[in-house]
Parts: structure tokens; sequence; C-alpha cells
């Protein structure tokens, strides 16, 4: 009797959630984040990291603005990244700019819309354009961060891959500062679950202010971003012997 009443609320709230995101027009230009919507993002999130067993170590975060908002931008190693990420910064709202391709997954892709999510179509460059001046002029209203991987994919181990520099175009037009954080060793995870824990470092490396990189172009930016994630990560793991 509890395994059936457990199954039905559960499909209830399937239903419920799903009446909820047809108020969702993903075909319409959202001005601003519901907040509705990104108070389940949280709670998603909060329940994933400990459904699969992610174990966060998060530091530095002190270094984050908390009167302005900002470009985050992180390597990229596994799938669980931005699950770690809005977890462990979930008092900033992370807001990030995700592959076109995850508004198709059901309920998922309408609520990250709705809390704000921007959905990037790489193949088509108008409406790649279009993503950055969203994100920017979200950054610039200060309606929230933005937050993005510079790799563009991931990388599926310890190897920082190249940086697609255009990206940095939102902290130059918005003239916000950078916070530049590191995740490692998340590409462990997809062999510890669901058997042993995945112990995960998140760390704000440094907040660059826009003062400090208003004269640099897009590739001179990338290049010193990568270089200073690239330090960080071999230094950590000369310290970290778990990394």
């Amino acid at each position: 009797y509890f395994s059936a009443f457990f199954l039905g609320f559960f499909a209830l709230f399937l239903i419920v959630l799903y009446i909820i995101t047809l108020f969702i027009r993903p075909d319409k230009r959202l001005e601003k984040p519901k907040p509705f919507y990104r108070f389940f993002i949280n709670m998603a999130a909060e329940f994933l990291v400990g459904f699969l067993r992610l174990e966060l170590v998060v530091k530095n975060k002190d270094l984050i603005p908390r009167n302005q908002t900002f470009l985050f931008i992180s390597n990229h190693q596994s799938n669980i990244d931005p699950i770690a990420a809005v977890w462990a910064f979930h008092e900033f709202n992370l807001t990030y700019i995700m592959k076109d391709a995850i508004m198709k997954l059901p309920l998922v892709g309408r609520f990250l819309y709705g809390s704000g999510f921007l959905p990037l179509n790489r193949k088509n460059n108008r409406k790649a354009v279009e993503t950055i001046a969203i994100a920017t002029k979200r950054i610039a209203d200060g309606i929230h961060p933005i937050a993005l991987y510079p790799e563009g994919t991931r990388s599926k181990g310890p190897k920082l891959g190249a940086f697609r520099n255009g990206a940095f175009k939102i902290a130059q037009k918005s003239q916000c500062p950078i916070v530049v954080s590191l995740i490692d060793p998340s590409y462990k995870f997809k062999k510890n679950f669901p058997f042993k824990k995945t112990k995960i470092l998140i760390e704000v490396i440094k907040v660059l202010e826009y003062h400090e990189f208003k004269d640099l172009n897009t590739n001179e930016l990338g290049d010193y971003l990568h270089n200073l994630l690239q330090d960080a990560l071999e230094n950590r793991r000369n310290d970290l012997t778990w990394l």
C-alpha cells in the first residue's frame, strides 16, 4: 500500500510539474527569470547532490561580489558540474548559458528556461549572437550573474581544453567582474557512481575586475584566463593528494 501510494503521489507530482511548464513559452523571450522556477532548480540541485553521492568541498566563496552581477567561468569535466555549482553558489542564483539541446528534455528544459537559463544554438550564428546579447543585458541590468564554460564542452578528464574566447565579450560589453572558479575531479563521478562517493573541489581562484582586462581583446583575455585556470589546477593537484 505504501509503494502504491508513493508511486501515485510521484505520478501526480509529475503531472502538476508538467502543467506548470505549460506556462513557460520557450518561443518567447523571457525578460526576467521567475523566482518560482528558480526555487525548484535550487531544490533539484540540493536533491541531486545527495542522490548522486557528491561530497563537495567549496573554497573562497567569500571572494564573490555580493553587490553586483558578474560573469562566472569554470573548467568543465562532467555533466554534473552545473549541478554542483548551482548547489555550491545557490545564494547567487548562477544562471547558465546551456546547449539548446537541453530544451528538448521533458520538464527539465522548460524549468531551466523559466529560471533564466539561456539556450545557445551554436549552428545558428544569429541566434547565438542574440543569446550573448541577452546575457550581456541581464548582467548590465543587475538581474542575475551569468555562468558559462569557455571550453564549450566537457573534457571528460583532467585536461583543460581550449577556450572559445568569444564568450568573454559578455564581460567586456557589460563591464562586469569575471569570477574564475575551478572544479576537480568531477570526471571521476562516472566511475564512482553509485558505489562510491565522489569528492569534488570547487574553488574560486580569482575575481578579475573590469579595469584589469578592459584593454585586452577577447583572445588575450581568454589566454590569460586559460593559463590562470591551468596553473591553479596543477597547483591544487600537487597540494591535495585526493585530486
